[in-house]
């Protein structure tokens, strides 16, 4: 693993996202044993949960409050209104001293030493300053993810954050429901794709779309299976869908992931599809 004071990982925690928040938490500290920041805009969020040691947190209260503490999806306005806060917290840690910043959402859990693949490619790589997750389709048109990005802490990437934000700010007066993924594909397209930001590969920082390669399958004799740093709980709308997601791939998936915080899954999801069939409340 990493030195400790190379890198930095940074979280946001806005709203109860239970048990998928804990068992995010938990599988970052399993394979990393550095320093984290964690930001919030209600202190109810994060006094909720564990920590690991050298965790502090950055209050971002002044630039969001809401006393709606349910998890929002991304089909929500208000989520728009949250994702912005990102670029402030990245701000926040680029002025903390640290070599390396990552950040990576509450929905990415991590299987293997992400922090440590990622500080292999910027020693190997001084030309590259972002490494930033993928889910393009079509070499013509990269599609950035904002879920997963690490980046070195320097003038040029804290310009490039100040410039999203920026950016961000400005798209979301004509567009409230503009993320933070659309952001950042649009200034890299209109950066002329530079080569200082790569792409990470879709194979072992895969998004939740891509799904289906790590199920259990037959496998030729030889053929190595892929095992990816972390898998990113996106493209499913909604809290309990990503906790049936989780279920799903630990059931049928070939990756290691590990149970989720309730002490029963098979009771959680059954919770869950009360929830979806009969409409009953948690």
């Amino acid at each position: 693993m990493v030195e400790q004071k190379k890198v930095l990982v940074c979280l946001l925690i806005v709203g109860n996202s239970e048990p998928l928040s804990s068992s995010i938490i938990a599988s970052i500290a399993g394979n990393f044993q550095g320093s984290i920041l964690v930001g919030f805009i209600d202190r109810r969020d994060i006094d909720e949960l564990n920590f690991p040691p050298h965790t502090v947190f950055a209050d971002l209260s002044s630039e969001f409050q809401t006393e709606n503490r349910e998890y929002v999806g991304f089909q929500s306005k208000r989520f728009y209104e949250i994702v912005q806060l990102k670029w402030s917290l990245i701000l926040n840690a680029m002025n903390l001293g640290f070599e390396t910043i990552i950040y990576s959402d509450l929905d990415v859990v991590w299987l293997r030493d992400a922090a440590g693949s990622v500080q292999e490619t910027f020693d190997k790589f001084p030309q590259v300053k972002v490494l930033i997750q993928s889910f393009t389709r079509g070499p013509v048109l990269p599609c950035l993810c904002m879920g997963f990005v690490a980046m070195r802490a320097d003038g040029q990437t804290k310009d490039f954050i100040e410039l999203c934000r920026d950016t961000h700010r400005t798209l979301f007066l004509k567009n409230p429901m503009i993320g933070d993924d659309e952001v950042v594909s649009k200034l890299f397209a209109d950066l002329n794709y530079p080569s200082w930001i790569r792409e990470l590969p879709q194979s072992t920082f895969p998004t939740g779309n891509l799904y289906p390669l790590f199920l259990r399958h037959y496998r030729f004799r030889r053929m190595e299976s892929i095992r990816p740093f972390i898998f990113h709980f996106n493209f499913v709308i909604g809290m309990d869908n990503k906790l049936l997601l989780w279920i799903y791939l630990r059931t049928f998936g070939k990756l290691k992931i590990g149970s989720l915080g309730s002490r029963n899954n098979l009771k959680l999801l059954w919770r869950i599809v009360r929830k979806k069939v009969f409409n009953e409340p948690n």
